[in-house]
């Protein structure tokens, strides 16, 4: 987009910006408006009932306020307010969480479990918090950086400074000047070449360095994911300060300034100086903020006098009543302490050669404002690209030249508005300069070699955006997960691009009707279980992130996963740029019918959600639901990754627990999840679809002709070797679906096998132990021939696997009945011992004496006393009696202890007879029933319960007081069934079900509890002895 002239550009950036904050002010203002504190303390934007917990000067001068539970001990509820945030101090009583009702602002300086504490603004000296009433912290928009850029935009028409040519070269009133011919001497060595302070630079940075030294006006350096885009940016920082000029460094964010600064501190030649609010920067530069800088200076003797005066009086505040004369005093005192604050300030900012901060904080309300205009000879911008084109220019008219560093093919600057996003607020200035037909590559150079993701995983990117000019240096061009210490080598640390598709399995998508966000549970599950694998592979959790557009796919994964891996790190993409982990999970969500894939199809966001892996890409999603860069992302992965189906994952799916997304949920995962029969594995991407299409004829054909043949019974299972590839699976698979076969995969890993069968067959499920079949047993197994080619192992022996058993009673036809009767009859039924894993493991088939015959084909079992068909009697005692040794212990049902139903039969079978030795009739029974109601029904109990008695929802019978509990009276297995189940639903254990442990006291609040108390029974006992003495008076 090219503007006419500065004037139309401020006008239309005025403009755009105006419908931005507006569109920020509508969205802040609807979330206040639609929920109530409460819901906003549950969507993590706010906090309830705190009191004040302390009050102090610190973070080098800033009053801090410690807020805290009015429950003492009590943990703070989770919120989404981390340190560096802007949140407003309300009373808790009050109904408006609009910012003009805030009793005061400030940023957040520390969060703990049962505290936070908050650095106050400098326009809150006269703050009045008392310690006995409760506050309410609400996060705010920030209405400071739209008041700046403003401000820096309406400072641009009449501007007359250093930065005139440069400005007349970006809005295309002069070409860009030609660069200088040679270096400046005083960085070159003995052979007229450039002196480098990294000498680990590859080719394309040195160049890109050599570059920007030579250019008159402007320098654009592109660094894609991985290049050393920064290590370039702090060489030309260097060479630059060596030359003798200063330099102002910026950045969009305090991690990216952040960024720059640690790799400046490492050069001891370098005065560097961070402004900004110090909580808003790491730990390890702290030390180089410009507060830090000034505490340590030659005022700092006397500025420390005024702040200890200052501290004085901040501690008066809650212990006193009579507090203006208090704020009178800390008025003047941080009158004075700013006056020698800006003399120290001026001092300190004049003697450093680099200068480091945010491109909001680079105007003249800040610290810069202490210097001259023409002060700085370079200016760099970092992430310029994720910037807004009117942010930059805050810092571009202190300088007249300047180096822009970014990509812009990564994510661009957050636009609320989609009118202002439409009218040009989200272009870039990077984007804008390299646009340009005329000049505007002239000024550009790209990084090449990149240092962090295995080749695979770089080259879709380096296609797709950067013209396949990426290249991976050989120190990271082929590493994976498995070189690193501690991690195994097997199928998923072997590989550096995973693809699980999710399509056909009915994993949809789905959307809280409030936040328009959306989450899809069944990607979910599925990156829980690849977590699980790597980690259980040996890659710690510190080294894994996953990755996702949506924030409640964040929220959901968050949920699932950080309890039991805390260090494992869930953002969204847009939190995760310039990041990178070992192992990457992306999941991206969208699965529907119609094909929509939303902000998901932007090309630069998937840009930087594959480039943030090191070692391992692992891409969730539904191949049938993609976008034009979606589905080439798809493509890739099928041609140079592994590609397993969801299909393999069901059945441990099914042990996942996945919290509820939400109480209202839209879109198509709230229909029925469809029941789908697992089917492939894993599919070679390297078969041509030739070589598939002659296995899959070679395959149905074997089969057809076994389904034809007389072997084929109606007890017969079918079952392949384990050295079928997954292709093959697949086929066997969807041919018993196309005619009616039982399907089954047996084994875990290299020995997993298939089993086809007809419906009628007894199946045992899978255990751990595995049993052989024996020559009794009237469903044989027997082996199929795989393809010559399939046929790996040596004696071309198939294992045939029956498994440690819950068992179905299946009747067979009656022909098959009567040969079962004649084999019985003539082998006999005896005990057999069956060869397992597990010595101890035995099939016990009972003697002819452990049964009693009812008929010519069934037998009563003595245990479960059912009638079960004689070829079935050993299966089916297998299960009544337990598998031996190996089997786990079976609680013993609770006998009931209640008094049984009247009858007009007894226990032996005759006629029940009345009081008077008469046969009763049903006038009797129907009596006895009524004196039930009246009485508990426990069998000892003679309690009447006409009017105190609770009835049993197990039993249905009704007891008295003392022996209502389900635990006494006989039904406590049933209750504990109830339990396990309502846990296992919701995936939680029931508040109060867990002991809890007793609430320990701080020593400090306990003795101040202790006083408030004395304090309390002493004014009772006052109130107490002047009652006395007005009665004695009457």
């Amino acid at each position: 987009m090219l503007f006419k002239s500065l004037e139309d550009f401020v006008i239309q950036q005025l403009e755009l910006l105006n419908l931005e904050r507006d569109a920020e002010i509508a969205e802040s203002r609807k979330l206040q408006e639609t929920f109530s504190a409460k819901q906003l303390q549950e969507r993590g934007v706010c906090i309830l009932n705190l009191v004040v917990h302390g009050m102090r000067s610190g973070l080098y001068g800033r009053t801090i306020i410690t807020f805290g539970s009015k429950l003492v001990g009590k943990e703070l509820p989770s919120s989404n307010m981390s340190s560096g945030d802007i949140v407003g101090i309300f009373s808790n009583s009050s109904a408006s969480q609009l910012e003009k009702d805030q009793i005061c602002s400030g940023i957040i300086s520390c969060v703990k479990s049962n505290t936070i504490e908050i650095a106050l603004d400098s326009d809150c000296e006269n703050i009045d918090l008392n310690d006995n009433e409760c506050y309410k912290l609400l996060q705010l928009a920030n209405s400071v950086t739209y008041r700046r850029l403003k401000m820096g935009l309406n400072s641009l028409k009449n501007y007359q400074g250093p930065a005139a040519t440069l400005m007349n070269t970006l809005f295309g009133e002069q070409v860009f000047s030609s660069a200088n011919i040679s270096l400046p001497p005083v960085l070159l060595g003995y052979n007229n070449d450039l002196v480098w302070f990294n000498k680990n630079l590859d080719h394309s940075q040195k160049e890109a360095v050599e570059f920007a030294l030579k250019q008159r006006e402007l320098a654009v350096v592109h660094g894609p994911p991985g290049t050393g885009k920064t290590t370039t940016v702090v060489e030309i920082i260097l060479q630059t300060v060596k030359a003798g000029n200063r330099v102002l460094a910026c950045a969009p964010s305090n991690v990216a300034v952040d960024n720059i600064l640690e790799k400046l501190v490492s050069n001891s030649s370098v005065k560097a100086i961070r402004l900004g609010h110090p909580t808003r920067m790491q730990e390890a530069v702290q030390n180089r903020s410009l507060d830090a800088v000034l505490s340590n200076s030659e005022a700092r003797s006397i500025v420390n006098d005024v702040r200890r005066d200052l501290d004085a009086q901040l501690k008066q505040i809650p212990k006193t009543k009579k507090r203006g004369p208090i704020f009178n005093e800390i008025k003047n005192l941080r009158k004075e302490l700013r006056e020698r604050e800006t003399k120290a300030v001026k001092e300190v900012l004049s003697h450093a050669n680099v200068i480091l901060t945010t491109l909001t904080s680079a105007t003249q309300e800040g610290p810069l404002k202490h210097l001259l205009p023409d002060h700085f000879d370079y200016v760099v911008i970092d992430e310029c690209s994720q910037a807004t084109e009117s942010a930059c220019w805050l810092a571009l008219t202190r300088a007249p030249r300047v180096l822009l560093a970014g990509d812009h093919f990564q994510l661009p600057p957050t636009i609320i508005s989609p009118e202002a996003a439409r009218r040009g607020l989200g272009l870039t200035l990077m984007e804008r300069i390299i646009q340009r037909k005329e000049d505007g590559k002239s000024c550009v150079r790209m990084l090449t070699t990149q240092y962090r993701m295995h080749r695979d995983i770089m080259q879709w990117a380096s296609d797709q955006l950067y013209h396949g000019k990426l290249e991976a240096h050989s120190s990271v061009a082929s590493h994976l997960l498995m070189e690193l210490p501690g991690v195994e080598d097997n199928e998923d640390t072997g590989i550096p691009l995973l693809l699980l598709d999710t399509a056909g399995c009915d994993f949809h998508e789905s959307a809280t009707s409030e936040e328009g966000s959306k989450a899809n549970s069944g990607e979910a599950a599925l990156v829980f279980l690849h977590v699980q694998r790597l980690v259980e592979s040996g890659l710690p959790a510190r080294d894994i992130a996953i990755v996702t557009p949506y924030n409640l796919q964040v929220e959901l994964l968050r949920q699932m996963l950080s309890g039991k891996y805390p260090q494992l790190e869930i953002r969204s993409v847009d939190g995760f740029q310039g990041r990178e982990k070992e192992a990457i999970i992306l999941s991206l969500v969208r699965s529907n019918s119609t094909g929509q894939v939303g902000f998901v199809a932007d090309v630069r966001r998937l840009n930087v959600a594959c480039t943030r892996a090191r070692r391992h890409l692992c891409l969730v999603t539904d191949s049938s639901t993609t976008s034009r860069a979606t589905s080439g992302l798809v493509e890739y992965m099928e041609q140079h990754g592994e590609v397993r189906s969801a299909h393999q994952y069901l059945q441990e799916m099914d042990n996942v627990v996945v919290p509820e997304i939400g109480n209202r949920i839209t879109g198509e995962a709230a229909k029925p999840r469809k029941v789908v029969v697992p089917s492939t594995t894993t599919i070679d991407s390297n078969q041509s679809k030739q070589e598939k299409e002659e296995i899959a004829a070679k395959v149905k054909s074997m089969l057809t002709e076994w389904a034809a043949s007389a072997e084929c019974g109606a007890s017969c299972i079918k079952e392949f070797p384990s050295t079928l590839t997954a292709y093959e699976r697949l086929i066997v698979h969807q041919w018993a679906e196309e005619h009616g076969y039982q399907h089954r995969s047996v084994g875990e890993n290299h020995k997993r096998r298939i089993q086809i069968y007809k419906s009628a067959v007894v199946i045992p499920q899978q255990a751990d132990e595995e049993i052989q079949p024996t020559q009794n047993e009237q469903s044989h197994v027997t082996s199929f021939d795989a393809p010559t080619s399939l046929k790996n192992d040596a004696d071309g022996a198939l294992p045939k696997v029956v498994e440690k058993m819950e068992l179905k009673e299946n009747d067979l036809s009656s022909s098959k009945k009567k040969k079962n009767k004649k084999q019985n009859s003539s082998s006999g039924l005896e005990s057999q011992k069956v060869p397992t894993k597990d010595k101890h493991l035995k099939l016990v088939v009972p003697t002819p004496s452990a049964v009693s015959e009812s008929d010519d084909n069934n037998v009563k079992c003595d245990d479960c006393k059912k009638q079960v068909p004689k070829q079935n009697l050993a299966l089916h005692r297998l299960r009544c009696t337990g598998a031996g040794p190996t089997e786990q212990a079976v609680r013993p049902k609770q006998k009931p202890v209640i008094k049984p139903l009247p009858s007009l039969i007894s226990s032996d079978g005759t006629k029940d007879l009345n009081r008077n030795g008469k046969e009763k009739d049903i006038d009797d029974v129907l009596s006895e029933f009524r004196k039930l109601d009246n009485v508990c029904n426990y069998a000892t109990c003679k309690t009447g319960i006409s009017l105190m008695g609770q009835l049993c929802l197990f039993c249905q019978r009704r007891f008295c007081l003392s022996h209502h509990l389900p635990e006494i009276h006989g039904c406590g297995d049933a209750i504990r069934r109830q339990a396990r189940s309502v846990t296992l639903k919701q995936g939680f254990v029931a508040p109060g079900s867990l002991p809890v442990k007793p609430k320990v006291i701080e020593t400090a609040k306990r003795a101040h509890l202790q006083r408030k108390l004395e304090k309390k029974l002493e004014d009772m006992s006052t109130q107490r002895a002047g009652k006395k003495e007005e009665k004695k008076k009457k």
